[in-house]
């Protein structure tokens, strides 16, 4: 995981790649628990450094499996990219980029605060009802030219 600007910063991964086989035809399963995203290598480019991760696996049937993702600039997915060799992948892991607050910082309060709505509502009532009421006032030119 990298810490970056306010926020932790990391590969999430979810699912189950099916690979087969080149020559056996056998289907493999991988779990995205069996994989570890580390960042492996960083280089300097013109907005800041593109930071490479990747989980390796080892599979006895299958060889070297790797899944990378490179983040340019820092805290942006670029590109993602799964190496499995000869083999062919019938459904991959799915894997991205993540960001979760710092935790110094106190959680963001997405829940309304209904109490200070219900207090805002018969204001924006009666002011509904003047717009409403100078619709009335109009309705019948309304066709009459």
């Amino acid at each position: 995981m990298l810490r970056q600007q306010g926020d932790m910063t990391y590969v999430a991964a979810s699912g189950t790649a099916r690979i087969q086989h080149a020559d056996t035809r056998e289907v493999f399963e991988i779990d995205a628990d069996e994989l570890d995203f580390e960042a492996i290598g960083a280089d300097e480019r013109s907005m800041g450094p593109e930071i490479h991760h990747q989980a390796e696996l080892e599979h006895p049937e299958l060889g070297t499996l790797t899944w990378g993702l490179w983040e340019y600039p820092v805290g942006i997915e670029n590109m993602t990219e799964t190496e499995i060799g000869r083999h062919t992948i019938l459904e991959d892991i799915e894997y991205g980029l993540r960001h979760e607050p710092d935790e110094d910082e106190p959680p963001k309060d997405d829940e309304p605060d209904l109490p200070a709505l219900r207090r805002q509502l018969p204001a924006q009532i009666d002011a509904l009802d003047q717009i409403l009421g100078q619709f009335a006032d109009l309705q019948p030119r309304i066709g009459h030219n």
